[in-house]
């Protein structure tokens, strides 16, 4: 059997993940499970020792695949294949975008579970807000909920985070509702796309976005501030509109 768990909530593909696990620990006694990072050659070479041993002292074989994108689909084809027909061996797929077509083989499958993990909603994230909550035992006001929605809108890592804080007892009142140097911070250490895309985009709902240009520029040093100032010229010869270069700025 083959688990596809794919979408970009990371944190909810990771926790589907551990629940699989924890079920297979829970029916298997001789289960074994191992970790494969596919970018590295010398990881497809065990995958497929572990897929193909046998063992008399283990009933069920659980492997987990990473950076199943940086591995040429073919050399997996007959690891698949195995635990398609196999009764003890299953493998886990976690990625965060959906596999490109180079994995067609794994389409239209008996013997595959595929679940899509989707950033949640407003109205979702309300909802996950209090799930989680809940089963931590903390007991938040609305107005602490709508803070934490707004705070970790497409960031359940940073709710997690949060929440598990609250429960080691750290006090929900002091909770602020993000501002605009918060989220400047925020977007400027945030280390990757991911993080600071959501920050760069409540900032430009908020602020008019050359405004926001010139705050940055006028904040940036070194290499950050020849890169503005070329931003700048592009801007002003009509090449690029603020947005433009806010996003691609994030994005480089």
């Amino acid at each position: 059997m083959i688990l596809y768990l794919y979408g970009p909530d990371s944190y909810r593909r990771q926790e589907k993940l551990k629940w699989y696990l924890e079920k297979f620990k829970e029916k298997h006694s001789g289960l074994t499970i191992e970790s494969f990072d596919l970018k590295n050659e010398d990881e497809l070479i065990k995958l497929k020792e572990f897929s193909t041993a046998q063992s008399l002292f283990e009933n069920s074989k659980f492997g987990i695949l990473n950076n199943l994108n940086e591995t040429d689909p073919k050399g997996l084809e007959d690891v698949f294949k195995i635990s398609f027909d196999s009764k003890i061996l299953t493998l886990a797929i976690s990625v965060e975008k959906a596999l490109p077509k180079d994995f067609k083989f794994l389409n239209n499958r008996d013997g595959i579970v595929a679940e899509e993990f989707k950033l949640p909603t407003v109205a979702d994230f309300a909802s996950f807000i209090k799930t989680e909550a809940d089963r931590r035992k903390i007991k938040l006001s609305l107005d602490q909920s709508r803070i934490l929605a707004q705070n970790y809108q497409n960031d359940t890592w940073g709710l997690m985070t949060e929440l598990e804080k609250m429960r080691l007892g750290g006090s929900p009142e002091s909770f602020e509702e993000i501002n605009f140097f918060m989220l400047v911070t925020k977007l400027q250490r945030a280390g990757n796309a991911k993080q600071a895309l959501p920050a760069l985009e409540r900032l430009l709902s908020e602020n008019d976005p050359a405004m926001l240009f010139n705050f940055l520029a006028s904040r940036a040093s070194g290499n950050a501030k020849i890169k503005m100032a070329d931003y700048d010229a592009a801007i002003k010869s009509g090449k690029l509109e603020y947005e433009e270069v806010l996003l691609d700025a994030i994005l480089a």
